[in-house]
């Protein structure tokens, strides 16, 4: 325990600000990178796939012998990044996800305050996902991973103080040496991002079903216990993406191999599950029932004040069309409590099965380096 304790209190960790321009285009200016401090599983080091023929037949020989190993491709890179939620990379890396087009607009009567809304890449437009570069750092083993991509994202509430948010990340193996950029600057330790960190007080959920006579409040109602978001993109890597054109880079070592010159989505899931305190009527149980389609259902989560204003900094997610497709009775902190299991539709209107929304201090994008 100790060992793993030290070395990922001796990890450093950036992202880069803001998108490449393409995948694996990346990012490599003295002012792109964000020093960022996470959850994150151990980080990664690229790894050379290879070919060994030694067990097959014709050898002549009981034991493995005249070893040869053929280069082949760099392998994808898997990391994940999480965190208590926030209005910074909580709310870039949702966006990420998401991949659709981004609407930036000033919170009106809040001056400061900016409102940044996108839903899911139109399923009618390019199956590549929105890739940025991370920066992995420990001891003298400091790689640069280009076309990092998002794979999964997921919001969890369980009731506590914090909600929390997970993104797992795909890079399509292409990576440099830090040393071979002689340009990138790294934020110093006290130039790390401050987050702002998001709660449950405050928290609102809300949706529009018939068994619920309408508009209902769940939130309001003292209702709302827990709630968790999923969105996959189920990205395309491997042998299936492989492609002539695909480039050959060499590590620092001197290895030379390929990586894949895309990351594309395959085909996107969503789930949702939402928990609510158990009361006398069966509204739940009547919304399964029916098969009834509800509409708008809205999360939010809400933060620190912008500035002098009213307005906060806020994660919100959005399922236009829903349909309560399990109803499970428990217990949660010796509360009697339901849980909903939601099937997300298409909706006609965003083109997808979520929306999401962030509001934070920046004006033309969700990140921006710290002042």
């Amino acid at each position: 325990m100790a060992q793993t304790e030290f070395y990922a209190h001796n990890v450093s960790a950036f992202m880069s600000k803001d998108y490449e321009g393409a995948v694996n285009t990346m990012e490599t200016g003295d002012d792109d990178f964000l020093r960022i401090m996470v959850d994150a599983n151990a980080p990664p080091l690229p790894e050379l796939l290879s070919v060994d023929p030694t067990n097959q037949t014709g050898s002549g020989n009981e034991f493995e012998s005249g070893v040869v190993i053929v280069s082949d491709y760099f392998d994808v890179v898997r990391f994940d990044v999480g965190d208590m939620l926030n209005s910074d990379i909580g709310g870039a890396l949702w966006h990420q996800a998401l991949s659709g087009g981004l609407t930036n607009a000033a919170v009106v009567g809040s001056i400061g305050a900016h409102d940044h809304s996108f839903g899911q890449q139109l399923d009618s437009t390019s199956f590549n996902v929105l890739t940025r570069t991370f920066i992995w750092s420990v001891g003298g083993i400091k790689y640069l991973f280009g076309g990092c991509g998002v794979d999964e994202y997921t919001l969890t509430w369980d009731g506590g103080d914090y909600p929390r948010f997970k993104a797992s990340l795909i890079s399509t193996g292409y990576h440099n040496p830090l040393s071979d950029h002689a340009t990138i600057v790294l934020p110093a330790l006290e130039d790390q991002l401050i987050f702002k960190y998001l709660q449950s007080r405050g928290a609102s959920l809300s949706w529009t079903g018939t068994p619920w006579g309408g508009l209902y409040d769940a939130a309001a109602s003292g209702r709302f216990m827990a709630f968790s978001l999923s969105v996959k993109n189920n990205l395309k890597v491997g042998g299936k993406e492989r492609q002539p054109n695909d480039p050959v880079i060499t590590d620092a070592d001197g290895n030379e191999g390929a990586v894949q010159n895309r990351l594309r989505r395959g085909k996107r899931e969503a789930t949702a599950r939402v928990t609510l305190r158990l009361d006398q009527l069966e509204r739940e149980k009547k919304a399964q029932v029916s098969k009834a389609i509800n509409t708008g259902l809205l999360v939010s989560f809400p933060g620190p004040k912008i500035g002098a204003t009213v307005a906060r900094h806020t994660w919100t997610g959005k399922i236009p069309k829903f349909r309560v497709l399990k109803v499970t009775p428990d217990e949660m902190d010796n509360e009697e409590v339901v849980h909903l299991d939601l099937k997300l539709y298409k909706d006609a209107v965003t083109g997808g099965q979520v929306t999401g929304a962030v509001r934070n201090d920046v004006a033309t994008s969700i990140l921006a380096l710290p002042a």
